[in-house]
């Protein structure tokens, strides 16, 4: 069987018993984005830097 291609990039965890056996399967969260990319997605950059922003 060949893998499904909208699954093959998800991170997966293989949860197995004491001896070894797959028991289960859970996919990991993925990291957040870099704040920039956040910015730019959510249209919320100015020419101000973010240290300024948190103030």
């Amino acid at each position: 069987m060949s893998p499904d291609p909208f699954f093959q990039d998800i991170p997966w965890e293989f949860i197995t018993d004491d001896s070894g056996k797959v028991i289960g399967e859970v996919f990991l969260t993925l990291p957040d984005p870099p704040l920039r990319k956040r910015q730019l997605k959510w249209g919320t950059t100015t020419a101000k830097g973010v240290h300024q922003l948190c103030q």
